[in-house]
């Protein structure tokens, strides 16, 4: 019975894993931002620290450097 808890719970939590980066996924800026405030600043950091987007994809969409995201 207890396996089948543990699963449950895992499942839970894989469920919020997945929606939560689908959050900040559609929290992402569109690609002909210009203007960077530290709000927009924080949504493209949590996004690569949720691993929703890699540093290289940033680099390449938003044209941020990695040493820009301070990672």
């Amino acid at each position: 019975m207890s396996d089948i808890i543990g699963l449950t719970a895992d499942r839970a939590r894989f469920a919020r894993a997945i929606r939560r980066a689908a959050q900040i996924k559609a929290s992402l800026l569109p690609v002909e931002t210009k203007r960077w405030v530290a709000s927009r600043k924080a949504a493209v950091v949590a996004a690569v620290k949720a691993e929703v987007i890699s540093k290289a994809d940033v680099e390449r969409t938003y044209g941020i450097s990695e040493e820009e995201l301070g990672q």
